[in-house]
């Protein structure tokens, strides 16, 4: 399953998708066999946009499947 896609599968996601916080790194991590993405907590939106704008410009294959 692509990040492009434009609908839901048919048969839905095999694991659901799951959202976790973390506190332990500035920066996202995917765990894309079991289709969870931990989102770093920060102390402002500014600096969660800055490592997040970083985190994504910077990794290469972002968004292709």
């Amino acid at each position: 399953i692509s990040i492009n896609e434009k609908y839901i599968p048919a048969l839905g996601f095999s694991p659901k998708p799951s959202l976790e916080f973390i506190n332990h790194s500035r920066f996202p991590v995917a765990n894309t066999c079991d289709n969870i993405l931990r989102i770093p907590l920060h102390a402002s939106y500014t600096a969660f946009k800055h490592d997040m704008d970083f985190a994504i410009c910077n990794s290469p294959g972002f968004g292709r499947a």
